[in-house]
């Protein structure tokens, strides 16, 4: 099954659209619309500052070129395993 990479990231943390929208500065609905495939009607890229909040969010793993990319089950696996050896590198360097 394929899932966008920006879903797969909300569905791994297991965030709400509502929760993912507020991360990103937008309504529920338009979180949604992120989340779908570019094929999707109702698909919607996402404006200059939610970009920017996906790409701090995600620690530059999810961003403006590669949010609606459709992967596999495996690939949003090594994904968020990427995505959370990022944040630790971050949290150490704050630490340091």
């Amino acid at each position: 099954m394929l899932d966008t990479r920006l879903n797969s990231y909300r569905r791994a943390r297991n965030l709400t659209y509502e929760a993912l929208g507020a991360e990103l500065g937008v309504k529920r609905q338009t979180a949604n619309r992120y989340c779908l495939p570019k094929a999707a009607a109702d698909h919607r890229r996402p404006g200059d500052l939610p970009s920017e909040q996906l790409k701090a969010l995600t620690c530059g793993l999810i961003h403006a070129g590669n949010y609606a990319e459709e992967i596999s089950e495996a690939e949003a696996v090594r994904m968020m395993a990427a995505i959370e050896v990022a944040e630790r590198a971050q949290l150490e360097a704050r630490h340091d």
